[in-house]
């Protein structure tokens, strides 16, 4: 399935996840505004599963929440994904697609599964789908750009 996976197995991915959004978190960047948390994963089947519950900060006109936090989250949810399971190596998104199915409402929590459909030397492909309450919402469809064919890179958040 894959060309690398940085992670060896399910413990390793939820240490992986909860050092890199610590650090993020200590950093001040976007995972601690929009309270972005790893919730699950299976390093067997090629998925993680983060978790979001929807704020009023994450609200647009509407009163549903933005289509553009919800992409956010999602594509960092491949990403982190695409990194861990698939490549082990830098994958930014190159191209994504997303279905808006169902709106999302403050106080939802929003669960992310981020499944691996493909991995090569080139590219990824994560399929991400949206859940609240157990029903679809939103799904989305992300390419990674891979790096490197060799060593894994250090992510930025963990370098000494």
């Amino acid at each position: 399935m894959s060309v690398f996976k940085l992670a060896k197995n399910d413990e390793e991915i939820k240490l992986h996840m909860e050092q890199y959004i610590g650090a993020a978190n200590k950093l001040g960047c976007f995972y601690k505004d929009f309270n972005f948390a790893y919730k699950d994963s299976d390093w067997e089947a090629g998925w993680i599963e983060f978790v979001h519950v929807a704020t009023d900060y994450d609200v647009n006109r509407y009163g549903n929440i933005h289509g553009g936090v919800i992409m956010m989250l999602m594509d960092t949810a491949a990403g982190l994904t695409a990194y861990e399971i698939g490549t082990g190596n830098a994958s930014p998104t190159m191209d994504m697609s997303i279905n808006f199915l169902y709106p999302i409402h403050i106080g939802d929590e929003m669960v992310m599964r981020a499944t691996i459909l493909n991995a090569g030397k080139r590219t990824c492909v994560v399929r991400t789908d949206v859940f609240v309450n157990g029903e679809l919402k939103v799904t989305s469809s992300t390419m990674h750009r891979v790096y490197s064919e060799t060593t894994p890179e250090i992510p930025v958040l963990l370098a000494d």
